[in-house]
């Protein structure tokens, strides 16, 4: 499956660069699951928050602004940085990395993504 992402996301990038291909043809080319940016994915049951700005100075969003609701069910779409659980609560999330996966709780707080990751919030813990 990894495999599968790494070739989409080559492809996808040859794509990009080619002389050819129009700015709207990329634009309306689905990006690719593990892509070039961080991807959220919310198998819950209620919204989660996720922002598309990342500051280290406070390890959480830059800005109010960047800060959107993923709907239940929903995955996202561009780049996204990271992602909340709420206070008292802990999700078990699923990462999903160009080169193998990682399952573990995380506690309340913000949560950075890489831009090669894709997070997959499961359920609670």
């Amino acid at each position: 499956m990894n495999a599968i992402r790494l070739l989409s996301f080559i492809a996808m990038s040859v794509m990009s660069m080619a002389p050819s291909a129009s700015a709207t043809q990329a634009e309306a080319a689905p990006p690719a699951a593990a892509g070039p940016h961080g991807t959220v994915a919310n198998k819950l049951k209620t919204p989660v928050k996720i922002t598309r700005s990342w500051c280290h100075s406070t390890n959480g969003p830059c800005a109010n602004k960047d800060i959107v609701t993923l709907k239940a069910g929903g995955t996202s779409k561009g780049d996204i940085d990271g992602f909340h659980v709420p206070s008292g609560q802990r999700y078990y999330v699923e990462f999903d990395k160009l080169i193998g996966k990682e399952k573990r709780c995380v506690g309340s707080g913000w949560h950075k993504i890489n831009d090669t990751i894709v997070a997959r919030i499961l359920r609670t813990c």
